[in-house]
């Protein structure tokens, strides 16, 4: 080979070697692998749900208390609530099936740009902290798209909505006033 040969076939293999690592880094389109859950959750395994859409209402199973909130200038309603063990590995497991903890702290629909976007208000607003075992998670979203939707808004959506489910299932609740009609209930 000549000197412009040598120097062609350099460059293609220095040229090829550099495509291959920037293919080695580059994202794949295939899905990424979800976090292994345990079939149980940890001995000390709880929650902190804060939900609502004008007033809130939550239940914190670090204090073992559920909190409505009244209409101003009436006080917030707080009373003793624990969920059973029945209840914590339910809504541990649901947590397993859309991988709760692989969810960005500031959850939110990515709107593709040039979509109609369909909002919603008042719309729902979510803070949920978990602790389990060594591992915690905060996640805080402000459901206020209905349209565009993602896989990952449903799923959050079914989730959050069986763990409220779970909570007015108790009877204990019917100790806690009702808000009064403020305008926004």
């Amino acid at each position: 080979m000549n000197r412009i040969g040598l120097a062609t076939a350099a460059f293609l293999i220095l040229a090829g070697g550099l495509l291959a690592a920037c293919d080695a880094a580059a994202p794949s389109s295939a899905p990424l692998p979800t976090r292994v859950y345990a079939s149980e959750p940890e001995a000390n395994f709880a929650l902190h749900f804060r939900y609502g859409s004008c007033l809130d209402e939550s239940v914190d199973t670090f204090q073992s208390t559920f909190t409505r909130s009244m209409c101003p200038p009436d006080p917030p309603v707080t009373i003793s609530f624990a969920l059973s063990a029945e209840d914590m590995q339910t809504i541990y497991r649901e947590m397993a099936k859309i991988d709760f903890f692989g969810y960005p702290d500031q959850f939110s629909v990515v709107i593709p740009e040039g979509a109609v976007v369909g909002r919603v208000t008042p719309s729902e607003s979510y803070y949920l902290r978990v602790r389990n075992g060594e591992v915690e998670k905060e996640l805080y979203w402000t459901d206020d798209i209905f349209e565009p939707t993602t896989q990952e808004a449903d799923q959050l959506r079914v989730f959050l909505k069986k763990v409220i489910d779970i909570v007015h299932q108790h009877p204990e609740l019917q100790q806690v006033p009702m808000p009064s009609s403020c305008g926004c209930v």
